[in-house]
C-alpha cells in the first residue's frame, strides 16, 4: 500500500514495518523520480524539522549501495539529479542515550556498501558479514549486511532478544521463521520478532544479500 512520507516530493513510498512498543519505524521504501524528486526527512521521529536546515551543508553522492545514518536530531536531505529513478530504504528508530552520561553522542556516518570489506560470518568461507556503522557504544544500534553464496547457510538456528528487520536486495533463499520454512527473494522485507527462531540459506544461482539493522551496546529495559 502506497504511504507518502512528509518532506518527500515526487516520490512514492512503503511502509514495510512498525513496532509502536519500542517507537521504532521503518524501513520505508522510497522510489524517487528522476531529476527533481527530492527531500528533507528526520531520521528520527519525535524531533522537529527545519525544511531549510541542509541549506549549506556539505553534500555527497553515496553512489549505488550508498548509505547515510543521521544521529539524533539531525536530519537528511537528499535530491535525484540522474535520468533514472532512485530507491531509497528509510529507516528510523527512537535514540537510545547510553547509561553513562558521559558518553559521546553518535556522529554522522556516510558510506558505500561497496567500498567496505567483508569478512567470514562464523568463519564460513561461504557467507559474509560486513558492518555499516562504527563499533562503538556511542550507537545503539548497527546495520550488517549478510551475503550467501549458493548453498551457504546460518551454521546455526538462531535466537535472540533483539527484533529487527531484513530488507534482501540481491538473490533468493529459504528462511526460517519459528517452525515455517518461507521462500524469499530480491525486495522482500522480514520482521523478526523477540525470540523468534531464523535461519537462512542461499538456494539460487547467485548470492543473496539482504541489510539488517540489530540493537546494541544498551541494556534491555526490564
Amino acid at each position: 500500500m502506497r504511504h507518502d512520507h512528509p518532506g518527500l516530493a515526487q516520490a512514492r513510498g512503503q511502509l514495510r514495518a512498525v513496532d509502536r512498543d519500542r517507537v521504532r519505524k521503518g524501513p520505508h521504501h522510497h522510489p524517487i523520480r528522476p531529476r527533481g524528486g527530492r527531500g528533507v526527512v528526520p531520521l528520527r521521529p519525535g524531533r522537529s524539522r527545519d525544511p531549510q536546515g541542509h541549506r549549506g551543508r556539505p553534500r555527497r553522492d553515496p553512489g549505488r549501495r550508498g548509505y547515510v545514518y543521521a544521529p539524533p536530531g539531525k536530519g537528511v536531505g537528499f535530491a535525484s539529479a540522474g535520468d533514472a529513478p532512485v530507491r531509497i530504504l528509510l529507516y528510523k528508530q527512537r535514540f537510545v542515550p547510553h547509561p553513562d552520561p558521559e558518553m559521546r553522542r553518535p556522529w554522522m556516518v556516510t558510506g558505500s556498501i561497496r567500498a567496505i570489506e567483508e569478512r567470514f560470518y562464523d568463519n564460513m568461507e561461504n557467507v559474509f558479514v560486513r558492518d555499516l556503522l562504527p563499533v562503538d557504544e556511542a550507537f545503539d544500534m548497527n546495520f550488517h549486511t549478510l551475503a550467501f553464496l549458493p548453498g551457504g547457510c546460518h551454521p546455526f538456528v538462531e535466537t535472540h532478544v533483539q527484533e529487527h528487520g531484513a530488507y534482501i536486495y540481491e538473490g533468493q533463499g529459504l528462511y526460517l521463521l519459528d517452525e515455517e520454512w518461507i521462500p524469499v527473494q530480491t525486495e522482500d522485507f522480514l520482521w523478526f520478532a523477540p525470540y523468534c527462531k531464523q535461519a537462512c540459506y542461499g538456494t539460487g544461482l547467485t548470492r543473496m544479500e539482504y541489510i539488517y539493522s540489530k540493537d546494541c551496546h544498551r541494556d534491555e529495559a526490564i
